[in-house]
C-alpha cells in the first residue's frame, strides 16, 4: 500500500513532467511543418508554458496539426496506461494526470476554436516572440479572395473599416483605399519632423529634422 502523501507526490511529479513533454511534442510538430526558429518559454506570473515558432505563418490546417499533436498523443498514451493492469492507486494517479493534461490543452483548443470559427476567412496566425505579440492576418487582402461576395472590396487593397457582427452585412468593407495612411504621414511630418504640435499651453514648436 502507498501512503496518501506518496500518492500525491507521484501525481504532482507526473503533472510536472507532462508539461515539458507536451511542449516538446509542439516543438516536433512545428519542425515538421517547416518552422525554423522554435522557442520554449514561460510566463511564470500566469503559470503559462509554451513552445512557439518565431515569425512562422500558420493557417487553420497547419495550426490544427500543431495544436492537437500533444493532445492526441498524450491522451492516447495515458488512456492506454489507464486501461493497463495497474493498481487502483496507479489508475487514480493516471486519471488525475490525464485530467490535468486535458485542462492544460485549453489554451491550444480555445485558439483552435477561434481559427475554426473564421477558417472560411483564411485566418493566419504569426507569433512575434521577441515582442510577445500574436498577429491574426485575416484582414490581409490576399486572404479575402474566397469571400469576395461578402467583403465587396478589390482583392488588392484595404478598406477604411469593416462591418461587425451586429450588422446584417457582417464582413463588408467600405471606403476602399482610404486607410488613414495619408493623414498619418501628414501628422508624422508636421508634428514629428517639423515639431509643430498642440499641447495644453497652445502650440509648441520643437523640430526634429533628421540630419
Amino acid at each position: 500500500l502507498h501512503s496518501f502523501p506518496t500518492r500525491r507526490s507521484s501525481d504532482l511529479l507526473g503533472c510536472a513532467l507532462i508539461i515539458p513533454v507536451h511542449e516538446f511534442i509542439h516543438w516536433i510538430a512545428y519542425k515538421k511543418e517547416g518552422a525554423n526558429d522554435v522557442r520554449f518559454g514561460a510566463i511564470w506570473k500566469s503559470f503559462v508554458f509554451y513552445a512557439a515558432a518565431h515569425n512562422f505563418a500558420a493557417d487553420y490546417k497547419t495550426f490544427r496539426r500543431i495544436a492537437l499533436a500533444p493532445f492526441y498523443i498524450l491522451s492516447v498514451l495515458l488512456i492506454l496506461l489507464l486501461l493497463s493492469p495497474v493498481p487502483l492507486w496507479g489508475k487514480i494517479s493516471i486519471a488525475a494526470i490525464l485530467l490535468f493534461h486535458i485542462v492544460s490543452c485549453s489554451g491550444d483548443l480555445s485558439m483552435l476554436s477561434y481559427m475554426k470559427r473564421y477558417k472560411r476567412r483564411n485566418v493566419i496566425t504569426v507569433d512575434d516572440i521577441d515582442n510577445r505579440f500574436t498577429y491574426f492576418m485575416e484582414n490581409s487582402p490576399a486572404a479575402q479572395n474566397d469571400c469576395a461576395e461578402i467583403r465587396r472590396l478589390e482583392p488588392y487593397c484595404y478598406g477604411q473599416f469593416t462591418e461587425g457582427k451586429a450588422s446584417k452585412h457582417f464582413g463588408r468593407s467600405h471606403v476602399h483605399w482610404l486607410t488613414g495612411t495619408a493623414s498619418t504621414v501628414m501628422v508624422g511630418c508636421v508634428e514629428g519632423i517639423l515639431g509643430l504640435r498642440p499641447d495644453l499651453e497652445g502650440l509648441r514648436l520643437s523640430p526634429s529634422v533628421p540630419k
